[in-house]
């Protein structure tokens, strides 16, 4: 069975470290919202529809890895992704 993981909390509580070690204990993926910055090619949009996109392009990644059979750890920005 696939499982998704979805971290939460404040900023520097550990969010990360925790991801990781779930991730590397459960065998799933990580796909975690400040990466997804860095492996962008294309331009990110400014202002508000830069979050948006990211959490788009995160929320992809989570069902895409889901669908092909992988569990998921996905540590998003909290704030950001649970509004709108």
């Amino acid at each position: 069975m696939h499982k998704l993981f979805i971290m939460c909390g404040p900023a520097f509580s550990g969010k990360s470290t925790l991801a990781r070690k779930i991730a590397e204990h459960t065998g799933s993926k990580l796909i975690a919202f400040d990466k997804l910055w860095i492996d962008k090619e294309q331009s990110v949009p400014k202002g508000i529809e830069k979050w948006r996109f990211i959490r788009n392009a995160g929320l992809d990644a989570v069902l895409r890895s889901l669908n092909e059979g992988s569990s998921v750890v996905y540590k998003p920005v909290s704030k950001l992704t649970l509004s709108h």
